[in-house]
């Protein structure tokens, strides 16, 4: 006879009021530099502008480790919730970024469709530093 187990799946669900902040999602283009120039070439392009919900993760060893400004551990340091849309999903981490209003600069370093619903967007990010080029390059 088969021995059952049940197994209960919990949906999480971010409530409307809970996305209180405008955050700018943008993609990262990196050009090589012409001839006779030192520097490549970065350039930001705004793919939206949602409302989302910040929190910060205190994991251990997460907490900004600052070098010249710049965050040098790769930990991810902020979970962003955004809802669901069709048009950027799914996302580009490798290339996506994500600007604060306070200037402050993210990397996506994960990215998931919560509970597979199409409802909710968690993105995974570490803190990069002020927006220079120094923080884009980290």
């Amino acid at each position: 006879m088969a021995i059952c187990e049940n197994i209960k799946i919990t949906k999480s669900r971010i409530c409307t009021g809970d996305m209180d902040q405008k955050i700018t999602l943008q993609n990262r283009t990196i050009v090589a530099p012409d001839f006779g120039e030192l520097n490549p070439t970065t350039t930001y392009t705004t793919i939206l502008e949602p409302y989302a919900a910040v929190a910060t993760i205190s994991l251990m060893g997460g907490a900004v480790r600052r070098f010249d400004g710049v965050n040098i551990n790769d930990t991810p340091t902020h979970q962003i919730y955004i809802f669901y849309d069709a048009t950027i999903w799914p996302l580009d981490s490798d290339n996506t970024f994500i600007l604060l209003e306070d200037g402050r600069r993210l990397r996506i370093v994960g990215v998931d469709d919560m509970n597979e619903m199409h409802e909710t967007i968690r993105l995974l990010c570490t803190e990069r530093g002020i927006d220079t080029q120094a923080g884009t390059e980290a």
